[in-house]
């Protein structure tokens, strides 16, 4: 039998024919389970519970598995190895002292390089939510063509893309101003009615609650029972009350006011950036903490917030007695020049100052206050020591170096003023019902109009798990990292965060606890932290093996009011 081979021309159809069948499945993507795989790290998962070791799973903005993976199922479209580092949930700032417009800007970086992945803003403190010279809004005879600040600021944020997630307050302050400009009266019934509709919508929008402060809120001009009405209207949305105490405001009295408002109210209260200031008042942290404790103890959801530092920036001016500082450097000047002036002054330092802030008290006098910069050059090579200290050096007293350095400046001279005791921090980072926040802007190299002369916005903390937690155990990792993570997402209402669980939305840090540090300071607010490897936001990567990325996978994130679309 003959058997008859192929034409040429037929074998090269049926190749040609077979490489259009299988070249279409050679080029298809490879699929993924996943797409991003966080694997072999240390989980400390932000609930207080004990480090585990395992893998994170994500698919698209969540996370879809907790646990240990096999080798064969480690199919993600990229794979973090994370063996020697600890896996969290990304760290909330309960208390941001940023402005709304800095999120927006590339230059912000301050925070997400500490493994901050959401910003709170408006928490006791102005975030000026009214862009500059914007001026009063409509008051309530122009109620239709009435937008709230809120609005104004969500849609600013809405509009562009941001790096890391944003939650918010509506603020009191803004509020009355909003209707009232700089008019310091009382509201009449329809300009009230307009301060409620304000409130009742930025919570439909998406606020947190209402935030408060004595040091923000026009004195005098809302009454008590209009204060509770606005805070019924949050309330009555799920929302928080918060209340920032400024350290300068007499903070025992305050929180007891706070808490008994918030009992009447029956509403959460949080307080953020709470510390016991002055010098008077160190080693007494326990009665503050007591009048707290009672408070949980009636049944009140009362949270707080801490900063990791003790002392705070100022300038040599703001300890003088106000009287001395009336009308400009100018002013001050000539009153530097008489004799008599400027013994009155020497002998009101040490006073006691009814209703207001005696910041040279505070401190515990000149050995509490630091120069941190001098215009001239004498000064400056002592920058970095105390007054008491320069004095020592140039044995001069003490008076006659303030002084000196007030008349050879070209400005207000700026000095660092203690607090708080060492111990009295370390005993208020412990509280169980203290989360921690930054109380720092969010600050880049070169964001517009940006608050950039504290550290906390660039350290506070890679601070606390490098100083409080390897080097000086006050907290345990776990515990630290609750008190940055699921703790402060509980207090606020934000649901999906805080925690690595499945179903969380997949906000992650990845850091070396051996290296994680704040080197931050004073003087040199602007250095970046350490050992942050990285940063994850909803489940894209922000900063890659130490490096920030430009990427802006943040979201705006509604509170528990929000009213469906």
């Amino acid at each position: 039998m003959i058997v008859k081979m192929p034409q040429p021309w037929l074998k090269r159809a049926t190749l040609a024919l077979a490489l259009c069948i299988t070249l279409p499945a050679c080029r298809q993507a490879p699929q993924y389970e996943f797409d991003l795989i966080v694997a072999g790290g240390k989980i400390v998962d932000g609930s207080g519970s004990l480090w585990f070791p395992g893998d994170l799973a994500i698919r698209g903005e969540e996370i879809v598995y907790v646990g240990e993976l096999k080798e064969r199922e480690k199919k993600g479209r990229r794979v973090i190895d994370a063996r020697g580092l600890w896996v969290a949930p990304g760290f909330i700032d309960s208390h941001s002292r940023s402005r709304p417009d800095s999120l927006l800007h590339p230059g912000f970086l301050g925070k997400v390089r500490q493994g901050v992945t959401t910003e709170v803003l408006g928490g006791g403190h102005s975030s000026r939510f009214l862009p500059a010279g914007a001026g009063p809004e409509p008051g309530p005879r122009e109620s239709s063509a009435h937008q709230s600040l809120w609005r104004q600021t969500i849609r600013r944020l809405r509009q562009g893309e941001i790096t890391v997630n944003v939650a918010a307050y509506v603020q009191v302050g803004e509020v009355v101003r909003s209707v009232l400009g700089e008019d310091r009266r009382e509201p009449t019934q329809p300009e009230f009615a307009a301060m409620k509709q304000q409130v009742g919508a930025a919570m439909l929008e998406g606020a947190l609650g209402l935030s408060n402060s004595p040091l923000l809120s026009p004195a005098g001009i809302l009454s008590g029972e209009q204060l509770a009405e606005l805070t019924r209207e949050v309330k009555r949305l799920g929302g928080v009350y918060s209340f920032g105490i400024d350290s300068r405001a007499g903070t025992d009295a305050l929180v007891k006011q706070a808490i008994e408002f918030a009992e009447q109210a029956q509403i959460p209260l949080d307080i953020p950036g709470l510390r016991l200031a002055g010098h008077h008042g160190r080693g007494k942290l326990q009665e503050l903490f007591g009048s707290i404790e009672k408070g949980r103890e009636s049944g009140l959801a009362l949270t707080a917030s801490l900063t990791p530092y003790r002392r705070a920036r100022g300038s040599l001016e703001d300890l003088l007695p106000p009287w001395a500082t009336e009308g400009g450097r100018e002013k001050l000047l000539e009153r530097l020049s008489r004799r008599d002036l400027r013994a009155r002054i020497l002998r009101e330092l040490p006073r006691k100052r009814r209703g207001k802030f005696n910041a040279f008290l505070a401190a515990g006098g000149w050995e509490g206050v630091v120069l941190l910069q001098a215009s001239s050059r004498k000064f400056q090579a002592l920058a970095g020591k105390s007054i008491q200290a320069i004095a020592n050096e140039l044995d001069q007293p003490n008076g006659d170096t303030l002084f000196d350095l007030l008349r050879e400046s070209e400005g207000p001279v700026p000095v660092l003023c203690s607090l708080m005791s060492e111990a009295d921090l370390r005993l208020a980072l412990q509280a169980p019902w203290g989360s921690i926040g930054s109380g720092g802007a969010a600050a880049g190299s070169d964001a517009p109009g940006e608050e950039v002369s504290r550290p906390h916005g660039f350290g506070a903390f890679a601070r606390v798990l490098g100083k409080y937690v390897r080097e000086e155990g006050v907290l345990d990792l776990e515990e630290a990292v609750h008190k940055m993570t699921g703790m402060n997402a509980a207090k606020l209402g934000l649901r999906d965060r805080g925690l690595l669980q499945v179903g969380m939305k997949a906000d992650i840090t990845v850091f070396d606890a051996e290296r994680v540090a704040g080197p931050a300071t004073f003087s040199e607010p602007r250095r970046f932290a350490k050992g942050i490897e990285y940063v994850i936001v909803n489940g894209t990567p922000v900063i890659d093996a130490g490096r920030p990325l430009d990427a802006r996978p943040g979201r705006l994130l509604d509170g528990p009011g929000k009213a469906s679309p």
